[in-house]
């Protein structure tokens, strides 16, 4: 059943034998002698139980299995329980074989680098055929995946394909200076270590080995690790009964019938009757209108049965489970069971995120852009700098960022990020406030900026490292004194010391829910994997980088690739979710397939790197019809693990068909049913209250009483409010108005009597008493005016349930405020709007645009006019004009009577400009195009003329407003 090829390991024949078991389940007596085991420590040879070594197919079903040992209550010996990873591991150490290379990002960064050197020596000539051409990641990432491919597969020897030699070589000389061994190497050092030592220490007083079902094919390598223990110790393969071809039977190590008489059975396997029958299973089917209601009857069902079953268990199979598993991680724990730890990213936590920005806001094409200057203000996870100044409280100025006053400079000098970037942020904030009231915030900005670039100063470029060393730019644009700066780290190694050493992380630990990773684990996962990176770095030669990019991109790499520490609750759950390979060997009470879909389930063969089609056919890899013979073996087990079996099919939508291996089990299914997401027994805590409601409004009997009965008598409101409207007084007093002590039973009014005209003998209302007054029906049917009495303040009713509905219950005051006429065209427009935005002061985040904001264009046209005739009228701005000087013929009245040329005029009018708008020097388009609308010039005119200030002709906006101006001949300002 291995093929046709055999090399010089092939195994003895007697050596390995094959039985064929029931579908499903490990059989009672090898379970049986599992405990007889733990019970009775002799040998065989006295007596006692034959010592079996078990290679279970996962680590699931191992686990599980070692579970039910340990629920026996015997002690039993761990070591005789592996997988066929773990007995690598152990057979590892027997051979006195190196410790094996731990695989993560700080081994990623050392082989890359490496493989970026050898590629400049023209190492991987096919793939890199030039030595200065820039080798990328993915170069690395995709000879590492072949690598480790053709290594399991026991053909990177004979591997002719592009840059395989080479990388081999790598490889080898990172074991030699590490003194490690790469994982791909592992299994064939095993194999040299088992021909030249002999028998290993885990083997050596062990009766035989028994390898459970495992699906087909398995890996050559693995193949050949077996056919080795086979010539140590015997195998006695188990295997399910079926068509091997279709992949039913699962794995078989050699070519060969399984035994059928319990005499050919070896002798160190327990005595039992040989049989592989089982009745075939009945599936229940379950329609669902779409893929996506797979959670929720999956968990509809699984919930109903542990509540009526205490100590069953559910196994729900998700072929998609890796894209699904933080969805049905939040699902398992709003029942209140526990789950399985869920790998991410380091920058999938705050602080790692965080982290990860703050080194990388100085880097890159949006380098100290307004949005990452802005989001690192607010954050509240680390600081950017410790504390390295006496606080003054007396004191306006400190070193902390104003936001809004940070988007207004961002705004008026149209600071990008990117290169030069910092520079101009410091020009900025270092030119002297003309307004002290916002002098003490634009220095307390400006020190929070230095002290920011101190901090991360080996991170940054050379350009903005120089930055600091400008007397210039470190003066408070306020008080004019020069500002303290803290001390930087001399390398991006201290820099990162010092960073995660200031976090607090005592004041976090009682917010922890059980489920949330401490502050101080992520610290450690950071400093472990970067710590690794400079012992790899130091066993293999190479330097670290002490700052700048390289070291930002390598700090970058750790926190994106890194995972943080995953929590494990170390309860065995009730309610297990996993992918059809990992419940090969498990079993339960009842199975779940879900999300069953031919999308969902995944059967097209792997892609792997300069793996072509001819490739695949030499050496005989990635068969096109693996995925759908491991998924049926996969299937075969599944339904036959479990008392009950359950299929969720959504092929009611036609877009969702079934996978191919489930339409194969269409025999074994009973009538189906339809699921319903709207049943009681399917509805979570707060659609049974929406189902309550409903039939409470229906008057029918609901599932729980209401949270308030008294909203019974809510419709007899609008009755309750009828009566009083008849109840209301109409009748006039001596003044032809309503009495004054009917105000408070005044609930109605007519429209009509707002604009009505006072009868005759009755007095205008703004000659009356009292105000407002309300019309009312004199003696003779005549009805006076009424000034609008709202609001309305009614008397209470009388019912305590209706008076405590409508604002007559004791408790806190409500505080009514008036509301503007654009607040309530917000709510008028959209309610939730108008809560968002009023209600909870809720803004949309501001972002800047690659091109000037309008608000800024229209406020620098504006104040080029306001300084242009402050200075050719002589006026102040908020300072009202005498205008005595005008009239006397001692100042102009107007820019058209200044006597002065319009060329002089335009003159004084770009020099405002330049002062206001400095950032039109610049050369990009945003600033070209401004330009030329403001002015009429080109980059290079305006360069010019900043060279030689000279007059030139109106051009531009700016031009337009001077020509109007000039118009305005018969006009005076008396004030800006």
């Amino acid at each position: 059943m291995v093929g046709s090829r055999r090399d010089s390991m092939e195994p003895n024949e007697d050596s390995i034998t094959i039985e064929e078991i029931p579908v499903g389940t490990i059989p009672n007596w090898l379970f049986d002698h599992f405990v007889n085991q733990a019970i009775d420590p002799r040998p065989i040879s006295k007596g006692g139980p034959s010592k079996i070594l078990t290679i279970y197919s996962n680590e699931n079903s191992r686990r599980q299995h070692m579970s039910m040992l340990s629920d026996v209550g015997f002690a039993f010996d761990r070591t005789l329980h592996h997988t066929l990873e773990s007995l690598k591991s152990s057979l590892m150490a027997d051979l006195r074989i190196p410790r094996k290379i731990s695989l993560g990002p700080a081994f990623d960064l050392v082989l890359h680098n490496l493989c970026s050197e050898r590629a400049s020596n023209l190492s991987f000539p096919l793939i890199n055929p030039l030595p200065n051409m820039h080798w990328g990641e993915g170069k690395t990432t995709a000879l590492s995946e072949l690598h480790t491919f053709l290594s399991k597969e026991s053909t990177t020897v004979s591997w002719d394909g592009p840059g395989m030699h080479s990388f081999r070589e790598i490889l080898r000389d990172i074991e030699l200076k590490t003194g490690g061994t790469h994982p791909d190497f592992l299994t064939s050092k095993i194999l040299e270590g088992i021909e030249s030592v002999g028998t290993p220490f885990t083997l050596l007083d062990i009766d035989g080995i028994i390898l459970l079902d495992h699906a087909s094919p398995i890996n050559k390598s693995d193949q050949e690790l077996l056919s080795a223990l086979s010539k140590i110790r015997p195998i006695h393969q188990l295997t399910y009964p079926g068509s091997y071809r279709l992949g039913f039977h699962g794995f078989q190590l050699v070519d060969d019938f399984p035994v059928t008489d319990t005499d050919d059975l070896p002798e160190w396997i327990p005595n039992h009757e040989i049989s592989n029958h089982k009745d075939a299973p009945t599936v229940h089917r379950v329609f669902v209108n779409r893929e996506e209601q797979s959670f929720e009857a999956s968990i509809s069902i699984a919930r109903g049965f542990l509540s009526k079953e205490p100590n069953s268990t559910v196994l729900i199979i998700d072929p998609s489970f890796e894209e699904n598993q933080t969805r049905w991680n939040k699902i398992i724990q709003d029942l209140g069971l526990p789950v399985s730890g869920l790998k991410r990213p380091i920058t999938h936590s705050p602080l790692g995120h965080w982290l990860h920005e703050l080194a990388k806001i100085g880097n890159g094409a949006n380098s100290f852009s307004m949005d990452k200057l802005r989001l690192l203000a607010v954050q509240g996870s680390l600081s950017p700098f410790s504390p390295f100044h006496n606080e003054d409280k007396t004191n306006d100025i400190s070193p902390r960022p104003d936001t809004e006053l940070l988007s207004q400079i961002a705004r008026s000098e149209h600071i990008l990020g990117g290169p030069g970037a910092l520079e101009r942020w410091m020009e900025a904030l270092c030119r002297p406030t003309e307004k002290d009231e916002r002098g003490p915030a634009r220095e307390s900005t400006q020190w929070w900026m230095i002290a920011l670039v101190s901090s991360i100063l080996p991170l940054l470029d050379k350009t903005d490292r120089e930055l600091l060393s400008n007397q210039r730019l470190l003066t408070g644009c306020h008080s004019g004194k020069l500002l303290e700066v803290p001390n930087p780290p001399s390398s991006g190694d201290e820099w990162l010391v010092r960073t995660v050493q200031q976090i607090d992380t005592a004041n976090t630990v009682d917010s922890l829910d059980g489920n949330t990773i401490p502050i101080s684990s992520v610290i450690k996962a950071i400093t472990t994997e970067h710590e690794s990176l400079r012992s790899f770095q130091r066993s293999v030669g190479q330097s670290p980088p002490a700052g700048g990019s390289e070291w930002v991109s390598e700090l970058s790499s750790i926190l994106n690739t890194a995972s943080l520490p995953v929590p494990i609750s170390g309860i065995s759950s009730r309610l297990r979710v996993m992918a059809p390979k990992d419940a090969l060997g498990c079993n339960s009470d009842i199975a779940i397939l879900a999300n069953t879909s031919a999308p969902s389930w995944n059967l097209r063969s792997p892609k792997i790197p300069f793996v072509g089609e001819m490739e695949r056919h030499k050496f005989e890899l990635l068969r096109p019809d693996v995925p759908i013979i491991r998924a049926r073996h996969h299937l075969y087990h599944i339904l036959n693990c479990c008392s009950k079996v359950i299929l969720i099919d959504p092929s009611v939508d036609k877009s969702t068909p079934l996978a191919p291996p489930l339409e194969e089990i269409m025999d074994y299914c009973i009538p189906p049913v339809h699921f319903d997401p709207n049943s009681e027994e399917n509805l979570g805590p707060r659609d049974i209250k929406q189902l309550d409601g409903i039939l409470l409004r229906n008057m029918k009997n609901s599932s729980n009483p209401p949270l308030n009965p008294s909203s019974i008598t809510i419709p007899l409101d609008v009755e309750l409010q009828r009566d009083r409207e008849r109840r209301q007084p109409n009748k006039a007093d001596s003044e032809g108005y309503l009495p004054a002590e009917y105000r408070n039973r005044v609930i109605l009014f007519e429209y009509d009597d707002l604009t009505r005209r006072s009868p005759e003998g009755v007095d205008n209302p703004r000659n009356s008493t009292r105000w407002p007054v309300i019309g009312a029906t004199s003696t003779d049917g005549k009805n006076s005016v009424t000034i609008d009495p709202r609001p309305f303040t009614p008397l209470p009713s009388g019912s305590a349930v209706s008076d405590s509905r409508h604002g007559h219950s004791d408790g806190a005051n409500q505080e009514i405020q008036l509301w503007s006429p654009s607040r309530l065209q917000e709510w008028a427009k959209c309610p939730r709007r108008g809560w968002m935005s009023r209600g909870l002061r809720i803004r949309d985040e501001e972002t800047q645009s690659e091109d000037l904001d309008p608000r800024i264009h229209g406020d620098l046209l504006h104040q080029v006019h306001h300084d242009l005739i402050c200075e050719v009228l002589g006026m102040q701005e908020q300072v009202e004009r005498d205008i005595s000087g005008a009239l006397d013929g001692h100042f102009p009245t107007n820019i058209a009577d200044s006597g002065l040329e319009e060329e002089e005029i335009m003159q004084k009018a770009l020099e405002i400009l330049d002062k206001l708008a400095p950032w039109l020097e610049r050369s990009d388009g945003v600033s070209t195009f401004r330009l030329r609308m403001l002015t009429g010039m080109s980059h290079n005119e305006w360069k010019d003329w900043l060279t030689n200030p000279i007059r030139v002709p109106l051009g531009g906006r700016i031009g337009a407003m001077i020509r109007s101006e000039m118009q305005l001949s018969d006009a005076m300002p008396i004030a800006l």
